[in-house]
């Protein structure tokens, strides 16, 4: 897939305040200040051919709004009350591997409708009732009970295939479902080359490495944790 190569500022219908650039993957990127807060909303749609950003601006007005009317009961915790925040209240960012450096991403425990891309997971997570998502150096989504979380991964295995070919599991781990990036993908995928996705009781982790061997670690390091964490 080819994209235009190109940056150039936007406007936002309802909110000429706001500051939207087009990127050279013809996503936006929008900033938007409202007292004490700054809203970041990144948008694409890597279906749309040719790309089109004004069918994008009109779903992030959307989102400003509903963020908006969100915000209007929401009261901040104080700043010196931040430290006595939980963590981790259910364990579940515990059964994520812990990154060891610097990472593009806030490790922490997110509801599912953050995640991926709505128009392939929204059905997908309502049917094997994922109530929550925890992210760090790999993933862990909380499904319903055990065959949900098999029905999660086949579905992930399936969509991925515009992308991805499966490979062999890692030794001892015969039910983990392993993929390997197209050298020719259907569709540009930006996660890493190789992924796994295990399956332990009600959760289901998936790891991503650039080497095989790599992956095969981190899918039984991944394993354990899901394992010892019931």
């Amino acid at each position: 897939m080819r994209f235009r190569r190109r940056s150039a500022s936007a406007s936002m219908p309802g909110y000429p305040q706001a500051r939207t650039r087009v990127s050279e993957l013809d996503s936006l990127t929008t900033w938007l200040t409202r007292g004490e807060y700054l809203l970041r909303i990144w948008t694409n749609n890597p279906l749309a051919t040719p790309p089109d950003p004004v069918p994008l601006a009109e779903f992030t007005k959307q989102v400003l709004d509903k963020q908006f009317e969100m915000l209007r009961d929401y009261l901040p915790t104080p700043p010196d009350k931040l430290a006595e925040l939980p963590v981790d209240v259910d364990g579940l960012l515990g059964r994520t591997i812990a990154s060891k450096a610097a990472v593009n991403w806030t490790p922490g425990v997110y509801t599912p409708h953050v995640h991926g891309r709505s128009d392939l997971t929204s059905r997908l997570f309502t049917d094997t009732e994922v109530d929550a998502f925890a992210l760090d150096d790999s993933g862990v989504y909380r499904t319903a009970d055990a065959a949900a979380a098999a029905r999660l991964i086949a579905r992930l295995v399936d969509q991925a295939t515009d992308s991805f070919a499966v490979i062999d599991p890692p030794p001892g781990l015969p039910d983990a479902k392993c993929l390997k990036k197209l050298d020719d993908p259907v569709v540009v995928d930006l996660s890493a080359d190789y992924q796994c996705y295990v399956a332990y009781d009600r959760y289901v982790g998936n790891v991503g490495a650039s080497q095989v061997q790599d992956l095969y670690q981190q899918a039984a390091a991944q394993y354990k944790l899901l394992a010892a964490g019931r």
